[in-house]
């Protein structure tokens, strides 16, 4: 036992078990928003096309905004996609069952992702340690928010509230648990399909320590702290910093791009 959790083998032997049951609904995931997303930019290119060809003078327009709403629709599916994946690997179900979970709380999803996003940015720009702990702290968040009828800022003060006390062994299992899923991707050729595969795995890992982590606290009141709020909102006001910085340093790094440009080609044309 690692603070009372159980072994980082004994949690990927439940996360393989898991893999095992449901690997056919991951990969079902998985292909369905690969084609979703190949379907919509082929659109977007077929548009650009047909206008090219039949509406010159409206091609430029119009695959600006196909390729535009291709991306947008892109993202939709990938979020989508991602909750249905992580749905799988905490909760028993068809296929049918986690796209319709997923579908049903996309909106308090996707923004349980991006105020853990602003308080992990917004913390880096706060003298980089807050931002290393929001990024452990707050990591259970959107599998709370989607496994819990909770919103999404109570999703991650309950996740502060199950990982307080144990930070430096859920930190440790975490990294271990997103080395497993990187690796696979520096396999030359097949790199980019086996670490598709093997982040399901690595959202499995996650699911199976939150489950241990509920285990723990057990029926231990949630019951956050003012100050763990302040500490939250602070952090995620930490993301108003480089937006303030932003008027002074593009500008900046502007300039120093262009005075560096033909320093930066003299060096390329060189090292051929």
């Amino acid at each position: 036992m690692s603070g009372g959790l159980a072994r980082p083998d004994a949690l990927w032997a439940r996360a393989a078990a898991v893999y095992r049951e449901r690997w056919k609904v991951v990969l079902a995931v998985i292909l369905l928003g690969n084609a979703a997303i190949l379907a919509a930019f082929l659109a977007a290119c077929a548009s650009f096309m047909g206008a090219f060809f039949f509406a010159r003078g409206m091609a430029d327009v119009v695959g600006l905004t196909a390729m535009m709403s291709a991306a947008a629709f892109a993202a939709a599916v990938l979020v989508w996609s991602q909750a249905a994946l992580l749905w799988a690997a905490a909760e028993p179900g068809g296929l049918q069952v986690c796209l319709e979970a997923a579908w049903r709380k996309l909106p308090g999803f996707l923004l349980t992702c991006c105020l853990y996003l602003a308080a992990c940015i917004g913390g880096f720009f706060l003298l980089v340690l807050p931002g290393l702990l929001a990024s452990f702290w707050l990591a259970f968040a959107p599998l709370i928010y989607l496994t819990e009828d909770v919103g999404p800022l109570d999703a991650l003060l309950k996740s502060v509230h199950y990982v307080r006390g144990r930070s430096v062994a859920v930190a440790g299992l975490l990294c271990l648990a997103s080395a497993a899923g990187g690796l696979p991707g520096f396999v030359p050729v097949a790199g980019a399909v086996l670490q598709m595969l093997a982040w399901p795995f690595v959202l499995m890992n996650v699911a199976a320590l939150l489950a241990e982590l509920r285990r723990l606290r057990g029926g231990e009141p949630f019951a956050p702290a003012p100050r763990l709020k302040l500490m939250l909102f602070c952090c995620m006001a930490g993301c108003l910093i480089p937006i303030g910085l932003a008027p002074w340093a593009l500008p900046w790094l502007w300039r120093y791009a262009a005075g560096h440009a033909g320093l930066v080609m003299q060096w390329l044309l060189r090292g051929r």
